[in-house]
């Protein structure tokens, strides 16, 4: 298939759209620094070209000449990514839009070749090919991140798949599998393979598992030659893959990464074998791929494997450094590096040793680094200024191509505005904006740029910046919608005026999009957020105040209004437009500008693809103006409108990357139709677009950091707008390339102006330019103008107040001075009160009295309110800390509580609880942790335990099958019945050889004892003082930080489990107090209500005054959180929630069911009667009254008994279960305290041991060390022994062999053999001969040896070889060929005992070395286990020495003495727990003689009594056991002596019967042994068959052999007259060079000076031809005598003379 028409594929022209020839690209600057991998190779030959996508082409760069090729898309939406052939003769390009397209382009011709279509729904974010270039594969960008694979050449998609839900950067095919390949991206990387399934082929992925690595990006990755991949990280690690996880995280050390930040690109080098990366700290490594490869780590003690890197070189710079963003790796240009970085640089690496010549690093060409801010040109020459958010500031000569120099900051620039010609006549001054307020003004010197002037208007960024036409003002307009004005002067470099001065500033109320003068410098208009405002400038401009900048003029807001258009956008024609409908709401503004004298131009951001005229007077819509937009972004929002006034352009720019351009003449009405162009990339933003002030070229910058410059033809512009059929007849479409230089001036194609460079007539004056000072640069923490103005009045405030306080202090002083004086007089005065005066005298003025206690009031209120902020945060703050702890306890449960106690009903009894802290989280992890441990420990062993080798029962009764399973197995062939008993008696001498290996001698002792002493030795201990010196530790007994922590959590573990124990049965006591005492309390008043019916007092109970009351001691939780009335409340027993909830029934609590809420509120509920007072029970006279109120007396009177006596009961019950609680919680508490001093003990302990910990451990890291040596010696030793047994049985061999040699000579020569001593002096001849390699091939070097040495040789040594080595006359030739064959094996025997015998010296030696070896290191273990034991005891020594404190009372210590052996009187203890009365050898003693005495508690003391009396009884025992075990041995004997008598008996009858029966004894094993086996004679005779087989063949091969042997010895005869020839050839050859010699030396003598040219040229070809046959002969002739040499052994072969040697002309 041939190319495509690109004109075909193109999209279209809008009906409103001119034809696009009349813009021509002129230059690109730039690289989009946010691309991933931008950067590719098509040809990678010394004269390198590389191609990079920059906008809305592909930038195919000529390296050694700068020059450039642009591959335009077809549809004019962007590139998104490309992909170059793996052959370099042709690259794919994806583009950017709606339903993109993949076009393959040719290399070189750049024909479009292929197109794929329905890839993607956007964008291509990046692709590859496979490794033979057969499949392509793509992933598309957002939204919908496809992975497909094509056919490229069938224009056809094979598979698709879902990448991933994120995007993806990069896409490979395996190097050496096309149906594998990996694709990485945001926080992934996967792994795909092409899979057949009964469907068809399929794609699955694997992704990639981070396991215990941070999740990351992965921008690189590369496949090792064992299919690994290698990937890269934001950390700076490389991540290698095995399948789909992690196998290792490589790095230099455990704290250093292989890059210090980002790693961006990694390959492979095949040449050095080793993996390039590099990263953002500009550091190109190189590290091992053979070491990557095999990388092992112990992923349970860390994933990380370090590796250091084979050799790096960094790209440094003496001005900048470098952060690389990709690197360009060719595989025939690894001298050098293409290297992309982000500072928007494009380097040049030398590889260091490529050419020395050169610097490591070179840069080819710098641009901008990220986004293109803003952009100003100059209004009388081609010089271009354009601002980036890097922070520069760069001066351009567009028509040359060239950037002249630059200016950087820290901060970015935001703003850009060339002064016009009113205030520099050469153009040279600008005016820079910047992030962070200050704006600067410029001075485009010759070689630099020049700070004139740096003020700071604004506190946040300057977003525009316009200077009035008439060069009056300067306008700055910032993000937080501030306009400030500035006075302009002329500027002037020989004066030190400055030619900017703050005149004030407007508030618009949002961010400052546009700014525009009008052409009179009367008005600014203004947009900002999304509003349309002019300031009127015409007039004086004051400001409000002195305090302040900011300005009296108004800001006049224009409301626009317009009526929708009926006619579509897209096809707009000469017809007038018809404005009748209906109007429309108001839109936002994005931008405006001044058009003519009665319009504006706008664009509303709801109107896409359009500009307005807006009338200035009716702000009514005149005309809408359709711009070009991105058919991929509909809603595109136009966001510059610029109008040329001199030129009568309107310029435009969407967020779309386009620019369109149209001739706004109002007089021709041109101004509907408008060339578009799109150099940015479609999701770039464009922030400038402008026309130089010829109007020939067309300059933008955009977000994607390009600035293009493209040539304008405004005459043929002007003519295709006003004419109709002119635009018909130049519907053209524009090539899409073109090839331009850097440099090369430009040429006048299809009407296009040539413009010529202004750097040659840019004069400057160099003196005043170098004499001008620069403007002090403001710090970053610079007041703006306004703010400097506040602060400037606020100090004037200020100095102000504080003079007049001066003032008052002096008045005050100077009354204060008056009232000293006048005091004395009045003391002196004999009528004080004459004097005296009332404090209503003292007031003055009463106004100010009020006004005083006005003030006071306020204060006060102030204090107040300071106070209750006081308040308020101490609230908070004990809020946060009852959140932080007490809150946190009541989650946990109301058991985490501080000390309470609960107080008895009648008695003064109390009981407390246990104040029980929360455990932290800490320590909760650390008691899981230390019971996972304790669980692993208490888990049986799996394997039984046994001893001397002996196998259990069930074991060998098990294994009994399995041994006889070959033979009883089902498909087994059935033994005979000999075999049979064969097997039976082998079998029984096997378990008799066993059992007489199993037993014991008889002083063996039984295994079970030796195995309890071991344990006991191990584990008990020593039971000496601890403080004397002899104690040792038993090794699972010695203590360490480890075992102490562990102590300590198990101990306060269990402290805190008894202290929780008792505090929930403490919290149920409590809360059954409180429903008592509430239904107790209702009891008593019921019960004083009935005594008063009756008029009669109360008992006791309620007579002395008993009042059933809380305690607010009980109830410290309660009372934090109540108010004092709530809390009387809750005591009252109105309050019912508690915060705690009540215990469950314990086991052998005296209350019963009265512990819940329910049965005792019944329990002492009682039914109300009708109460009647005393005196009207007297007053009563009816006797039926009064036998009703009898009866009523006596029901009150039980009922009032019946209440008295349930009180009683439950408070009586009440209190045993408090004095219950009050015995358990006395000797708790005793326990519990030392239970904490114990605690302090152990943590004094842990302190000390810390100080040995760091000995402790490097001592058993050492002892670790040496038992691993051990072991790895013992291992070598065992290797170095086994292989020194093995090379003395092959000396062994080699031995035999060379015996059967030696006796094959013997049997084939006899001693009586004539020829026996001449045969064996041949035998016997030791030679010279080349040792050979494993394969038996003589090497190289050995054989160069041997020549020289037999060069060396004399011709005689070699005519007695030749004679010692010929046959003696009259011997046979075979005899002496077998001869020679024997004295070759031989020789090759010699040989290899000779190595055989090198190998054993070499293997004694190192075996004698890993012996030695090892038993120093057994030494070395030996040592270190007495230094950890003497290093224990020294431990165990020093925590002797801490005192333990015990709390006792003298009458609890009884000291015990050795009872005297003239007291006759025994003590005897009674144990009852043992059930026995132990007599014991202790009295005891007085308290005084205490002072030798060991402390032991009653339980200790019991226990090591009863111990005792155990032990004794165990020996007892014992001795009758051992008493029984000498009788039933005796038994045994005896049993054995009858039974050796029996076999005895028996023996002698088989001898007896055998004698009679054979007569002779029989010895079966013989006799099965010469017994007939018919299977095996069967087997005998077909192996007597195969050998006469075997015989006949060797008969026919040994003839074969005679005859070729016959062969061989008349073929060499043969070759013998050969040589002879040979021989004679060369005498001849030797005599006629000789002649020749002679015959050309006496021509040259006669005939010098009548040669000719051409004689003597044919007579030295002549001479040149004998040469080289006498060479050819020479090398031939000593062929043949290595082949005369080789024919006199057997095997050598035949040389053949072979034809083509010989030379033209010679026979």
């Amino acid at each position: 298939m041939g190319p495509y028409d690109r004109g075909a594929t193109c999209t279209g022209r809008r009906g409103f759209e001119l034809s696009s020839g009349l813009l021509r690209l002129y230059h690109s600057f730039g690289m989009d620094t946010s691309r991933k991998a931008n950067l590719e190779y098509l040809e990678d030959s010394p004269e390198a070209v590389i191609a990079y996508a920059a906008g809305n082409a592909l930038v195919i760069l000529f390296v050694p000449s700068m020059k450039r090729k642009y591959v335009f898309g077809i549809d004019r939406t962007g590139v998104g990514s490309f992909a170059v052939h793996p052959t370099r003769k042709s690259f794919t390009v994806g583009e950017k839009g709606r339903d993109p397209k993949l076009c393959v382009y040719e290399y070189p011709s750049l024909d479009l070749i292929k197109i794929l279509r329905n890839g993607a729904v956007r964008s291509f974010a990046c692709m590859s090919y496979s490794s033979g270039g057969g499949k392509l594969a793509t992933v598309s960008g957002s939204p919908d991140f496809m992975l497909s694979i094509w056919d490229w050449n069938k224009e056809q998609m094979l598979l698709q798949s879902k990448a991933f839900g994120q995007e993806v950067y990069s896409v490979k095919f395996s190097p050496v599998n096309d149906g594998r390949l990996t694709t990485a991206g945001t926080g992934h990387i996967r792994f795909w393979k092409m899979a057949s399934t009964f469907t068809g082929l399929k794609l699955q992925g694997d992704i990639g598992k981070f396991g215990k690595v941070e999740l990351t990006d992965i921008h690189s990755f590369v496949e090792l030659p064992n299919n690994q991949i290698l990937s890269s990280t934001e950390s700076g690690s490389l991540l290698l893959w095995e399948g789909h996880f992690i196998k290792c995280r490589i790095k230099r050390n455990s704290v250093r990464p292989c890059h210090d930040g980002e790693v961006t690109f990694l390959a492979l080098s095949d040449d050095t074998n080793s993996v390039v990366s590099a990263g953002v700290d500009g550091w190109v490594r190189y590290w091992d791929t053979k070491s990557i490869v095999d990388a092992e780590i112990d992923t349970d003690v860390s994933i990380d494997y370090v590796l250091e890197p084979k050799f790096e070189f960094g790209i440094t710079n003496p001005e900048v450094g470098c952060s690389i963003r990709w690197m360009l790796y060719g595989a025939a240009n690894e001298s050098h590096y293409f290297i992309r970085d982000s500072f928007g640089k494009l380097w040049k690496l030398l590889v260091p040793g490529a050419d020395v010549n050169q610097l490591p690093a070179a840069c080819l060409s710098a641009f901008h680094a990220g986004s293109i801010e803003s952009l100003a040109v100059s209004s009388i020459d081609h010089f271009a200024a354009t601002a980036g958010c890097d922070g520069t500031v760069r001066c351009w000569d567009y028509i040359a191509r060239r950037q002249l120099y630059l200016l950087a900051h820290n901060h970015a620039v935001t703003a850009l505005c060339w002064a016009p010609v009113f205030l520099d006549s050469q153009c040279r001054t600008l005016m820079v904006g910047f992030d962070n307020g200050v704006v600067r003004v410029l001075y485009r010197a010759g070689t630099q740029w020049l700070c004139i002037q740096c003020f700071k208007p604004h506190d946040t960024s300057v977003t525009k910046v316009a200077t009035s036409p008439d060069g009056k003002y300067l306008a700055t307009g910032c993000a937080h919608g501030v306009i400030f004005l500035l006075q302009t002067q002329k500027l002037d470099l020989g004066t030190s005026q400055l030619p900017y001065e703050p005149i004030g500033f407007v508030n618009v109320g949002g961010p400052v999009s546009s700014l525009c003068w009008q052409k009179d410098s009367l008005k600014l208009l203004i947009t900002a957020n999304g509003r349309l405002m002019n300031i009127d400038c015409s007039g004086q401009l004051d400001v409000k105040g002195s305090g302040t900048y900011e300005l009296c003029c108004p800001v006049n807001e224009r409301h626009i209004s317009w009526r929708r258009e009926d006619t579509a956008t897209s096809d707009i024609d000469d017809s007038q437009n018809s404005h009748s409908a209906t109007p429309v709401l108001e839109a936002a503004v994005s931008c405006a500008a001044y058009f003519d004298n009665n319009t504006i131009l706008t664009a509303v951001t709801n109107r896409s693809g359009l500009i307005h005229v807006i009338d200035r007077g009716t702000h009514n819509l005149v005309e809408s103006l359709p711009v070009g937009i991105n058919a991929a972004k509909p809603n595109a929002a136009v966001l510059l409108v610029y109008y040329e006034i001199h030129l009568s352009v309107v310029v435009t720019a969407s967020d779309d990357g386009t620019v369109s351009v149209r001739q706004a003449d109002p007089k021709l009405h041109s101004e509907r139709f408008c060339v578009v162009s799109q150099p940015h990339d479609a999701d770039a933003r464009v922030n400038g677009a402008l026309v130089s002030y010829d109007g020939h070229f067309l300059l933008s910058v955009g977000s994607d950091g390009l600035f293009v410059i493209q040539q304008l033809n405004l005459k043929e512009l002007k003519l295709q707008a006003c004419n109709k059929e002119t635009r018909k007849a130049n519907d053209c479409f524009e090539p899409h390339e073109f090839v331009l230089s850097e440099g090369e001036p430009p040429s006048a194609q299809d009407g296009f102006h040539v413009a010529r460079a202004d750097i040659s007539s840019d004069i400057h004056d160099r003196a005043k330019e170098s004499a001008h000072l620069q403007a002090d640069d403001l710090p970053d923490s610079a007041y703006s103008f306004e703010a400097s103005r506040a602060k400037q009045e606020r100090d004037q405030v200020l100095a102000a107040a504080e003079k007049k306080r001066e003032a008052v202090r002096k008045e005050i002083a100077h009354i204060r001075e008056n009232f000293e004086n006048i005091v004395p007089k009045i003391q002196k005065d004999t009528e004080p009160h004459l004097y005296n005066m009332q404090d209503s005298d003292l007031v003055i003025d009463l106004e100010f009295n009020h006004t005083w206690k006005q003030q006071e009031d306020e204060l006060l209120e102030a204090v107040r309110q300071s106070c209750q902020y006081n308040s308020q945060y101490s609230k908070l703050l004990l809020g946060k800390l009852r959140g932080r702890y007490v809150t946190e306890l009541q989650r946990m449960g109301p058991s985490l509580m501080e000390g309470q106690t609960i107080a008895a009903l009648r008695s003064r009894q109390k009981v407390g609880s246990f104040r029980l802290a929360q455990v932290n989280r800490d320590m909760r992890l650390l008691l899981l942790q230390l019971h996972s441990n304790l669980r692993y420990e208490e888990q049986p062993e799996a394997e039984p335990i046994t001893t001397n080798g002996l196998v259990p029962r069930d074991e060998a009764r098990t294994a009994e099958p399995e041994n006889t399973s070959v033979v009883c197995g089902r498909n087994a062939k059935r033994p005979s019945a000999l075999e049979s008993r064969k097997l039976l008696r082998l079998n029984r001498q096997a378990k008799l050889v066993a059992m007489a290996a199993r037993r014991p001698s008889a002083d063996t002792d039984d295994p079970r004892d030796v195995e309890a002493i071991k344990r006991a030795k191990a584990q008990l201990g020593d039971y000496k003082m601890k403080s004397e010196p002899s104690y040792e530790i038993a090794q699972t007994k010695q203590i360490n930080t480890a075992n102490k922590r562990r102590q300590m959590l198990l101990l306060q573990e269990n402290i805190d489990s008894i202290k929780l124990r008792y505090n929930k049965r403490f919290l149920g006591l409590r809360a059954v107090k409180r429903l008592m005492t509430h239904s107790l309390r209702n009891g008593v008043d019921h019960v004083r209500k009935v005594s008063r019916a009756l008029g009669v007092e109360a008992n006791s109970l309620v007579a002395n005054g008993f009042e059933p009351a809380l305690s607010l001691d009980e109830w410290p939780d309660v009372a934090r959180d109540l108010s004092k009335t709530e809390l009387d409340s809750f005591l009252s027993g109105h309050i019912t929630e508690m915060s705690s909830r009540p215990c469950s029934k314990s086991n052998g609590n005296p209350l019963g069911n009265v512990i819940a809420a329910r049965s005792v509120r019944s329990a002492v509920n009682l039914p109300v009667f009708r109460l009647l007072d005393n005196e009207a029970i007297r007053s009563t006279d009816s006797c039926l009254q009064k036998e009703e109120d009898l009866i009523l007396c006596n029901q009150l009177r039980h009922q009032r008994s019946f209440i008295i006596h349930k009180i009683d009961k439950h408070v009586l019950a009440f209190e045993n279960a408090l004095n219950e609680l009050r015995k358990e919680y006395i000797p708790l508490q005793a326990d519990l305290k030392a239970a904490d001093v114990k605690l302090t003990i152990m943590l004094q302990e842990l302190l000390l041991l810390k100080t040995h910990e760091a000995r402790d451990v490097a001592m058993k890291e050492n002892l670790n060390l040496a038992c691993q040596k051990q072991h790895d010696a013992s291992t070598a030793s065992s290797d170095s022994f086994l292989l020194l047994a093995a090379k003395k049985n092959d000396r062994d061999v080699c031995q035999t062999h060379e015996k059967a040699i030696l006796s094959e000579f013997l049997n084939a020569v006899p001693k009586q053999h004539q020829f026996h001593k001449p045969l064996l002096k041949v035998f016997s001849k030791k030679l010279k001969r080349s040792k050979k390699n494993i394969s038996g091939n003589t090497s190289e070097d050995e054989t160069n040896e041997d020549e020289e040495d037999s060069e060396l040789e004399g011709e005689d040594d070699n005519s007695d070889s030749e004679e010692d080595e010929t046959c003696p006359a009259g011997c046979n030739i075979s005899l002496y060929e077998q001869v020679i064959e024997l004295r070759e094996r031989r020789l090759d025997q010699e040989d290899i005992f000779a190595d055989i015998k090198c190998a054993i010296n070499e293997a004694q030696k190192a075996y004698d070395r890993h012996v030695q070896q090892e038993k120093q290191i057994q030494r070395d273990v030996c040592s270190y286990v007495e230094d950890i034991h003497s290093f224990q005891t020294k431990k165990q020594q020093t925590l002797n020495k801490l005192y333990s404190p015990i709390a006792l009372h003298m009458n609890q210590l009884y000291v015990f003495s050795p009872r005297s052996v003239d007291n006759d009187k025994i003590i005897v203890t009674h144990y009852p727990r043992a059930e026995m009365n132990v007599p014991t050898e202790l009295a005891i003693a007085p308290l005084a003689e205490m002072g030798d005495a060991v402390l032991f508690s009653r339980a200790c003391l019991e226990k090591l009594h009863t111990r005792i009396f155990v032990l004794k009884s165990i020996n007892k025992k014992e001795k009758t056991h051992f008493s029984e075990l000498h009788r039933i041995k005796r038994r045994l004997e005896r049993v054995k002596v009858t039974l050796e008598v029996q076999t005895t008996k028996l023996r002698s009858k088989c001898t007896d019967l055998q004698m009679l029966k054979f007569g002779q004894l029989i010895n079966l094993d013989i006799l099965e042994r010469d017994s007939i086996n018919k299977d095996q004679q069967a087997t005998n005779e077909k192996i007597h068959k195969m050998d006469m087989v075997n015989t006949g063949e060797l008969n026919k091969l040994k003839r074969l052999q005679s005859v070729l042997r016959d062969k061989l010895r008349s073929i060499t005869r043969q070759n013998t007259i050969y040589l002879t020839r040979v021989a004679t050839s060369s005498a001849r050859q030797f005599q006629l060079e000789k002649d020749l010699d002679f015959s050309k030396s006496s021509s040259n003598d006669g005939m010098k000076n009548n040669i000719s040219g051409p004689l003597s040229c044919s007579e030295a070809e002549e001479r040149n031809r004998l040469v080289a046959l006498v060479k050819i002969q020479a090398k031939e002739i000593d062929a043949l005598k290595m082949e005369i040499n080789l024919l006199r052994r057997k095997g050598g072969h035949v040389y053949a003379y072979s034809a083509s040697h010989n030379v033209t002309g010679v026979p």
